[in-house]
């Protein structure tokens, strides 16, 4: 048996067995495997639990905090005993192997023994987009090799994409979408500020959903999105709806606005030609990366994520942290795009924030 993986084991059952557990020392221990296993799922299961053990450390972690830190610090250990099994019988014989749902339950975090709600998944789809590298635009060939391994019924690609901002290269996407067993669904809710679309392809892939929504145009408040498809897609999607799911206010406001589609255009305009002012403002800093940005925000590298994210927010500007455990984003955080006046205020915030004053 390799002995780090036993070394882990005997950290995490003693962790476990422990009358009360040292999330401090629970969050070293997933830190170390996230950045060291060399078991896709042990690994994925281990940057997934990252955030919740953290928060569980806190002196402000309340009980949910820290049963659902139970939960996650439960699935690193389900995997980490996998892998530690005794073999019986024929020498070298495999274990019993995982279902299709259980490994990919596992490769979200998310308990084996029991039924998932909604909003379980939700939040743990969520959290594995966010292991997306933000400067590597993605991997095509490795992405078309996973698909083929694993067949998956549905797709889903952020374009541009959450929360690195780039856009994945267009050809890439068409071969994913041609090779894809199933369907393939295009989330565009940041395309008015890329200028760049699926939608116009749409006739020809018939494996091609394209969806957007209005949040992003300065319409959150109404909660209105949309997909488009072939009309077999969409009969299907109809059948599931629910029912009044879009209200008689949002609709009529909906129309109304987008009948001066022009505004919004210019305003979007407006957001982009001020992302390329603040992108340029941001790349004077010294000890900052900037990720290009086709998305009405930027991310960036720091040093000290939390200083920065505390400093800012002393100064009365909020932007995302997203040092929060994945690997991948550690040091970063997100500026949203604004008016020339919040920019400035972000701007001025970030870089007194970035000298520690």
């Amino acid at each position: 048996m390799d002995t780090q993986l036993k070394n882990w084991e005997l950290w995490i059952d003693r962790l476990w067995s422990a009358a009360a557990i040292d999330w401090h020392e629970a969050a070293r221990l997933a830190l170390d495997i996230a950045s060291a296993a060399q078991d896709d799922t042990l690994r994925h299961a281990a940057s997934q639990g990252l955030p919740s053990l953290r928060s569980a450390a806190l002196w402000s972690a309340d009980d949910a905090a820290r049963e659902a830190a139970r939960r996650r610090l439960g699935v690193i250990r389900e995997a980490l005993h996998d892998l530690t099994l005794p073999r019986f019988g024929k020498r070298d014989a495999a274990p019993a192997s995982l279902s299709a749902e259980e490994h990919y339950r596992q490769l979200l975090g998310l308990p084996l023994d029991r039924r998932l709600s909604a909003p379980e998944i939700h939040r743990a789809f969520k959290r594995a987009a966010k292991t997306a590298h933000p400067d590597a635009g993605g991997d095509a060939q490795a992405f078309l090799e996973a698909m083929e391994r694993h067949r998956p019924a549905v797709v889903f690609i952020a374009y541009p994409n959450n929360p690195s901002g780039n856009l994945f290269d267009e050809e890439s996407i068409v071969r994913i979408i041609a090779a894809a067993p199933g369907l393939v669904v295009i989330d565009e809710a940041y395309h008015a500020f890329a200028r760049k679309s699926f939608m116009a392809r749409l006739p020809e892939f018939p494996n091609l959903i394209v969806m957007r929504t209005l949040s992003k145009l300065g319409l959150a408040g109404i909660r209105l999105g949309y997909a488009v498809g072939r009309p077999e897609w969409i009969r299907e999607f109809d059948k599931v709806r629910s029912p009044y799911n879009v209200n008689s206010l949002t609709h009529a406001v909906a129309e109304r606005i987008l009948a001066h589609h022009d505004v919004l255009d210019a305003q979007a305009g407006s957001i982009v030609e001020e992302r390329q002012r603040l992108d340029a403002e941001l790349r004077k800093l010294r000890g900052v990366t900037v990720f290009p940005s086709d998305a009405n925000f930027i991310l960036v590298r720091v040093s000290d994520a939390a200083r920065v994210f505390e400093g800012m927010r002393r100064r009365g500007v909020l932007v995302k942290n997203l040092d929060t455990g994945v690997p991948l984003l550690n040091g970063c955080v997100r500026l949203t795009v604004g008016t020339p006046e919040e920019n400035r205020r972000c701007l001025s915030a970030f870089a007194e924030s970035l000298a520690g004053r």
